[in-house]
């Protein structure tokens, strides 16, 4: 297990399982703020989780708002959480507070998150600071028609570039149409793993259907197809592949590659 890990997991045999526990990574905030090529980042690990405060919170935003070339994604369970964050603090907060960071991210170095940052932060001159960040997707996910209806008012109640649903995995039909007009992209795929739960074609195409109608980018990352689970399958002949459009959008463009990052 590596020990970034270490901790935050429990073990029945050979399998380990999330125990609940989160750990803050400020060295992962750094990451972006040193990488040129414009790129995806998913932020998966839940940001808004309990177990991360508010400060820490705004010093990941004000990360992403220095990096106005890349383009984020930040999924949350917990979408009111996150509404209240962005109720509380400013994107103007943010930025003091990563430039006053004193967070070792080199220990070779011993340069801080705040002397990284401030490499940044000139390039900040030219964007408004004020919510929503234009390089930043927000989505929760909705996995079934009852967490559909729990989480999605909550999010619409965060100010983003683009609002995002991802049924990831979906477990269910799941109709998004009471939502639709204000949504900018739905991602769907089927569960995976040992013991995976299967949900018919017919859930997807669905949410195809909804997507076409109000013309929002629809990603299908994975489904049974042909009797096997596929990545980015075809649905009646067509792979949907979609991405939202941003401000200077990269999403689609070549050279971009997705990433992944903790806390």
């Amino acid at each position: 297990m590596p020990l970034r890990y270490g901790g935050l997991t429990s073990h029945t045999g050979l399998h380990a399982r999330f125990n609940g526990q989160v750990r803050f990574m400020p060295k992962d905030l750094a990451k972006i703020l040193g990488t040129g090529i414009a790129q995806v980042w998913s932020v998966w690990n839940d940001l808004a989780h309990e177990g991360i405060t508010f400060d820490q919170m705004a010093l990941a935003f004000g990360c992403m708002m220095a990096a106005p070339s890349h383009r984020i994604v930040v999924c949350t369970k917990r979408p009111d959480r996150l509404a209240q964050f962005f109720a509380e603090y400013s994107p103007t907060q943010c930025f003091q507070m990563c430039l006053e960071d004193e967070t070792e991210i080199n220990p070779k170095t011993h340069r801080t998150l705040g002397e990284k940052y401030a490499r940044n932060h000139p390039m900040l001159k030219d964007l408004p600071m004020r919510w929503p960040l234009p390089n930043v997707v927000l989505m929760t996910s909705a996995e079934n028609q009852e967490q559909a209806v729990a989480r999605i008012p909550s999010l619409l109640m965060s100010p983003a570039a683009c609002h995002a649903v991802g049924c990831a995995p979906l477990l269910e039909p799941v109709d998004l149409t009471p939502w639709a007009d204000r949504l900018g992209w739905i991602v769907a795929e089927e569960e995976s793993g040992s013991g995976r739960r299967h949900v018919d074609r017919t859930a997807f195409e669905a949410l195809r259907d909804l997507c076409q109608e109000h013309d929002i980018p629809f990603l299908l990352k994975q489904m049974t197809y042909q009797a096997m689970l596929y990545k980015l399958p075809p649905l009646d002949g067509v792979v949907f592949d979609q991405f939202p459009d941003l401000p200077n959008d990269v999403l689609t463009g070549s050279g971009v590659r997705e990433k992944t990052d903790d806390k």
